[in-house]
């Protein structure tokens, strides 16, 4: 009889210990990047732009331009002043660039945190955008963009379409890419736009002379 107690104890034991392992190796799942859809088209981009402060460069849809120094320094205070910036982290725009016959935008900036990691930045990012999305559809999802792990959503309704991407080259280089498209233009610029983000990678390393 003491040896069936002993027994069941250790069957027990055995079948405890499979239930912590078997919630131990879900809790550490790895998550998966994909390759993205982006369809790549030199046709329809322009020449790479690079911002060093990322380590990053990508090249914006052909025919969009730069604002001026006085026109970001205005962005920046705008986007300063959101909820983005007071309820998400502080972000700060290194490059902004508009298509000035549509309206449309996109901009580069950089997430001013560093301790928080990526995985944790990003889901604090998508508790952000849920109760503000209202109409419309967010689709999410884990790219590898440019050997670039990259947490991608995108909102969807008539009147506009975001493309928003969070990633880092480093702990201290984290950013947010934003595509801001009216949704009236949106299937004509798609394409654009997707040839686009098929061009972000890591800006290449410049040689060392010996």
């Amino acid at each position: 009889m003491q040896g069936l107690r002993i027994s069941a104890i250790g069957a027990c034991f055995i079948i405890c210990l499979a239930a912590m392992l078997v919630m131990v190796s879900c809790s550490e799942k790895e998550e998966v990047f994909v390759q993205p859809p982006f369809a790549s088209n030199a046709e329809l981009v322009d020449t790479p732009i690079q911002v060093p402060e990322l380590n990053i460069e990508l090249s914006p849809p052909v025919g969009w331009h730069p604002l001026d120094s006085a026109q970001l320094d205005n962005f920046r205070k705008m986007l300063g002043g959101t909820d983005l910036s007071r309820e998400f982290y502080p972000v700060y725009p290194l490059v902004v660039f508009a298509d000035s016959v549509t309206g449309c935008m996109m901009f580069i900036a950089q997430i001013e945190e560093s301790e928080t990691g990526l995985k944790q930045i990003a889901q604090h990012y998508k508790d952000f955008l849920e109760p503000r999305a209202k109409s419309s559809a967010i689709n999410e999802a884990n790219y590898l963009i440019g050997d670039i792990k990259t947490y991608y959503y995108m909102l969807h309704s008539a009147e506009v379409v975001n493309y928003k991407l969070i990633g880092e080259t480093a702990p201290d280089k984290r950013y947010l890419i934003e595509y801001i498209i009216g949704g009236v233009v949106y299937a004509g610029l798609e394409p654009a736009v997707s040839a686009s983000l098929a061009t972000i990678k890591k800006m290449a390393a410049v040689p060392v002379e010996p």
